[in-house]
C-alpha cells in the first residue's frame, strides 16, 4: 500500500548552479547531499511549507534518454518486499528485483506504462 508521494526525482547536468536556483529563486532549502558514486551525487531539497515531500537533484553524466528531465517519481511504502512481489505478478518491468540500500530508505525502481521511471521506498 502507498502511503505518500515521497519525491520528485529531476535530472540537472550541473548541481551547484541548479542547487542555488532551487534556493534563492524559488526557496528549498537543502536537507541532504550524498555522493551515491563517483558518477552520481543528489541533493534533497525541501520547502518550509511542506517538509514531507522532497525535490531530488539527480546529477549525473549516465542518465540514459529515456528516463527525460524528470527522472522519477517516487512513493513510500510500508511494505517494500509485499509491493516489489505484487509488480512482479503484475507483470510489470522491473530494473531492481533487490531492493537497493541508500541512507535511510530501501529504494526499488520499475517502469510505468508508459516507459515512466516510477520508484517505491521504505524508510529503515
Amino acid at each position: 500500500m502507498i502511503i505518500k508521494l515521497d519525491h520528485v526525482g529531476i535530472k540537472v547536468t550541473d548541481l551547484s548552479r541548479s542547487l542555488k536556483f532551487y534556493q534563492d529563486t524559488l526557496g528549498f532549502t537543502l536537507a541532504a547531499r550524498v555522493q551515491l558514486s563517483p558518477e552520481v551525487e543528489l541533493a534533497f531539497l525541501k520547502l518550509e511549507s511542506q517538509p514531507d515531500i522532497e525535490l531530488e537533484l539527480v546529477c549525473s553524466n549516465d542518465l540514459v534518454d529515456k528516463v527525460g528531465v524528470v527522472n522519477h517519481l517516487s512513493f513510500e511504502v510500508e511494505d517494500l518486499e509485499g509491493m516489489l512481489k505484487r509488480l512482479e505478478q503484475l507483470g510489470l518491468e522491473i530494473v531492481d528485483r533487490e531492493p537497493r540500500v541508500v541512507p535511510g530508505k530501501k529504494i526499488v525502481f520499475f517502469w510505468g506504462p508508459d516507459g515512466e521511471k516510477l520508484e517505491l521506498n521504505q524508510r529503515t
